[in-house]
């Protein structure tokens, strides 16, 4: 019997290696060679190798002289696996950070000190902005202050129309980076270590406009390949303790600078020539809708609204001595500048009272209509309709004048309040108040200032808090203890449906269908956007929030329903009846359909585009820090909402396999197969037929240094391994358990008389029979972003007709091995191979129990 504890990401062999080598995709690619490098120890070579590829330096090159030289002097320094003394007091003597505030060097310091720190020091001069200076740009205002146009409406899209979004989104963002003071925080990584350090970021958004132009067909050539695979993605942090280091040697900001430069010119160039937006001359406007190959482009601009968002979270996480506010950034609210107590804030004085208001049930319908002439991403098109029981729900979300009792009353340091993997979280990051709450004076004295994203402010009791999920959900346990709850379950915070509910019934889902205006941010800009009967502080009307009692209440009486600071919710992040996937970017929402991200609501002040849209639903995990806050919720029914007991899954762009009923209360999506999917049925292709692709001239491997070719022919070395243990032959059959496309089970064909091979897969499991058949079975290979060639899958020499026929193809479920003996689907045999599985199996111990029941003596 062979068991193979392949690490899970070696389905990723296929597709993921084939990526240059870069931050996450290189370090993917090492973690699935090491993982199969050697079956038979397959556990401790994982292990190992990764030990090893942490040691050393992940390395990534240029095409300039200047970028080989420093990767050159970087590859030999990285054979070391450690500094040596000299190059320590080097980097320490040069770098721009004070040797005083570090104890040691670190990884990500070595790109410090390449050229770029003088440039960077102090205001931007217009050289920096490498489109349209924000002095002329769209969207600027009498002061000079930037802030961000309507959304556009794609029924009437002009060139002129289009360029003037485009140069309001990159200038916004460029802006933004102007507050990075020096080249050090570019390249230091945030204190988490769970995202990217902000130099990707300045390489991100611009990278993915020209891939999603290509993948679109807009444009037929990479800008910069390189820069376009390394740039490519971005990282969604799985565990709060995932500290993803960074330590890489990055391009120099000089060199994405110059590379903005291009993409910019590039896009531009797009916009004012390619034909389907050929509005002769302004006269007749193009409508653009999810089949136009232009919907590539509104997509990039909304993809670095988004990045605008969450990068400026990652500014406000920066040591305040490496930002700077930029010239054209917006004003704060004026609250931000009034003076403040720094301790033992009073309700009433410093900030208001959080009255409950009782709200009548109704029904909302979730989902934005396929005609409606804005941008959307996947997962905002569909629909469902829930019945919302009554509920009660705070006339605004939580202050940091209410948060502050409690910490101040220990509810950081009392475990009860918190669930087991929020009290994890607390204790790893040693969290004792909001991250964004600045201490202000002695331990214990509970004395806080605030910061904001490029300032230090006297607290503001009167704004939102800004906390996680995990936080939110503590601080209503321990108010239900303090104060009890107006009915008789804990309070909560709300779900996705009760906030369409509260929202101002001008601006809300029901009004937006009806009418284009009702959804504001498709008429109103930033500068108007606090304005009117539904003003609100987002589309970046200000820089900052505001009191939370500032703008008048929606008609159920609640305020801030839109704007200020986004609202956690009880929702996973979920799919509406109806999801389709869009092929320009098929895994924008999917791989979070998986029960473990919680939506958010109503957009902060920073949102822009289609963020502050009526239909935005976006999501994040419950240990991650937005510009977020929460409403106190409570009901006598179950919350209203959609939670994922497993992950969600889609079968290529056709829509879900399986999706939740169109109802309401507690939903519960059903879960699809991981394995039915294309995507995954193509890397598995790929993985258990190497030698596939020679015709066509794709190598199954794209060449890189450090290029994990001895994972090839995994499956089949597996096989191998088995007849070389020599077991002794009773019947001579085997039995795959796992089999999944079937290259392992045709390897052990060739010297077992009978090989039955059995998968939960039907997707594989149709695939294995095709190849067993002799039918052609094509598929697709990843070569760069999202480009792939489509190759046909080709058997292993030695395995013939007759070799194939010895296989016997069906379904099956690990886990009821033993239950597959009794009722006579399986028998005996004198080898077994799990081969990639255990790791998936729900119940693996199940399987490992029936193995005793197939495996003959000596077998």
């Amino acid at each position: 019997m062979m068991i193979s504890k392949a690490g899970r990401n070696l389905n990723k062999l296929a597709g993921g290696t084939r990526r240059l080598a870069g931050s996450s995709s290189l370090s993917s690619s090492l973690w699935s060679a090491s993982a199969v490098s050697s079956p038979a120890s397959s556990v401790v070579v994982t292990r190992s190798l990764l030990d090893k590829t942490n040691a050393q330096r992940h390395v990534i090159g240029s095409s300039s002289f200047q970028w080989k030289k420093a990767l050159s002097t970087l590859s030999e320094e990285s054979e070391k696996r450690q500094y040596d003394t000299n190059t320590t007091d080097s980097l320490l003597n040069k770098s721009s950070t004070p040797k005083s505030s570090r104890a040691l060097v670190e990884a990500w310091m070595v790109n410090l000190n390449r050229g770029d720190d003088k440039w960077l020091s102090g205001p931007r001069t217009p050289d920096w902005f490498t489109g349209v200076p924000p002095t002329s740009c769209p969207g600027v205002d009498t002061n000079g202050k930037i802030r961000s146009l309507p959304l556009p409406n794609l029924n009437a899209v002009t060139r002129q129309s289009a360029k003037e979004y485009f140069d309001n989104s990159w200038t916004l963002f460029e802006t933004l980076f102007a507050g990075l003071k020096g080249e050090e925080p570019f390249y230091r990584p945030p204190v988490h270590g769970i995202r990217h350090p902000q130099i990707f970021y300045y390489g991100h958004t611009p990278c993915l406009y020209i891939n999603k132009l290509r993948v679109s067909g807009v444009l037929t050539k990479p800008v910069n390949a390189y820069f376009e695979s390394i740039f490519e993605l971005g990282v969604d942090e799985m565990l709060w303790d995932d500290m993803h280091k960074n330590d890489m040697l990055w391009p120099t900001v000089f060199d994405i600078h110059n590379y903005r430069k291009d993409v910019y010119e590039t896009v531009v160039n797009a916009i004012l020539t390619h034909p389907s937006l050929d509005d002769c001359n302004g006269t007749k406007p193009v409508k653009v809708d999810q089949d136009h190959p232009m919907w590539a482009l509104f997509l990039g601009f909304e993809h670095e609204r988004i990045h605008l968002e969450t990068s400026s979270v990652l500014f406000r996480e920066t040591p305040i001595h490496l930002v700077q506010t930029p010239k054209n950034w917006p004003f704060m609210h004026p609250s931000a500048e009034k003076d403040s107590v720094s301790t033992k804030p009073m309700e009433g004085a410093h900030y208001p009272s959080n009255r409950m208001i009782s709200v009548s049930s109704s029904a909302v319908d979730l989902g934005k209509p396929p005609s409606f002439p804005s941008f959307g991403w996947d997962n905002e098109y569909g629909h469902r309709t829930v019945n919302v029981p009554s509920f009660h729900a705070s006339e605004h979300m939580v202050t940091n004048g209410e948060f502050w009792e409690f910490v101040s009353d220990g509810g950081y340091r009392d475990q009860q309040y918190w669930c087991e993997d929020s009290w994890n979280w607390r204790t790893h990051r040693n969290m004792k108040w909001p991250f964004f709450w600045q201490p202000d004076g002695p331990a214990g004295s509970h004395e806080f200032s605030l910061r904001t994203i490029f300032e230090v402010v006297p607290m503001k009791w009167d704004w939102p808090v800004d906390i996680n999920y995990y936080e939110a959900k503590a601080f209503c346990r321990w108010k239900t203890e303090k104060d009890g709850s107006p009915t008789s379950q804990p309070l909560r915070v709300l779900t996705e449906a009760e906030h369409h509910v509260i929202r101002h019934k001008h601006n809300n889902l029901d009004s937006a269908r009806s009418s284009v205006e009702a959804d504001k941010v498709m008429v109103t800009g930033g500068l108007d956007f606090a304005s009117g009967p539904t003003g609100a502080n987002l589309n970046m009307a200000f820089s900052s929030q505001n009191p939370v009692n500032y703008f008048a209440p929606s008609h159920t009486g609640h305020r801030d329903t839109t704007g200020n600071a986004w609202e956690w919710t009880e929702d996973h992040f979920n799919p509406l009846k109806g999801f389709e996937v869009h092929h320009v970017y098929d895994d924008f929402s999917t791989p979070c359909f998986d029960g473990k991200h919680h939506m958010i609501v109503g957009g902060s002040y920073i949102s822009t585009g289609d963020e502050a849209s009526v239909f935005a639903r976006f999501h994040f995990r419950p240990h991650f820090l937005q510009h977020s806050g929460f409403r106190l919720v409570a009901s006598e029914d179950a919350p209203p909402c959609t939670t994922l007991e497993q992950p969600v899954y889609f079968s290529g762009t056709t829509g879900p396999s399986s999706t939740d009923d169109d109802s309401s209360g507690n939903n519960t999506s059903d879960p699809v197969n991981v394995y039915e999917t294309d995507d995954l049925l193509h890397m598995y292709l790929g993985l258990h037929y190497p030698t596939s692709g020679e015709a066509e001239g794709v190598d199954p491997i794209l060449m890189h240094t450090n290029a994990p070719l001895h994972g090839l022919r995994f499956p089949q070395r597996v096989a191998q391994l088995l007849t070389s243990l020599n077991p002794e032959r009773t019947n001579n059959r085997a039995l795959d358990i796992g089999c999944a496309v079937g290259g392992a089970s045709f390897e052990l064909a060739k010297t077992f008389d009978q090989v039955d091979a059995f998968d939960f897969s039907e997707n594989f499991i149709a695939a294995a029979k095709q190849m067993q058949s002799g039918e052609q079975v094509r598929f697709r290979i990843p070569m760069e972003a999202d480009i792939g060639e489509d190759v046909t899958a080709v058997h292993e020499e030695g395995v013939s007709e007759v070799v194939r026929e010895h296989v016997n193809f069906f379904t099956g479920d690990a886990c009821r091995l033993k239950e597959y003996v009794e009722s006579g689907t399986v028998g005996t045999y004198d080898g077994v191979v799990l081969s990639n599985l255990l790791c998936r199996l729900p119940n693996p111990v199940a399987c490992l129990h029936g193995l005793s029941h197939v495996v003959n003596k000596g077998g």
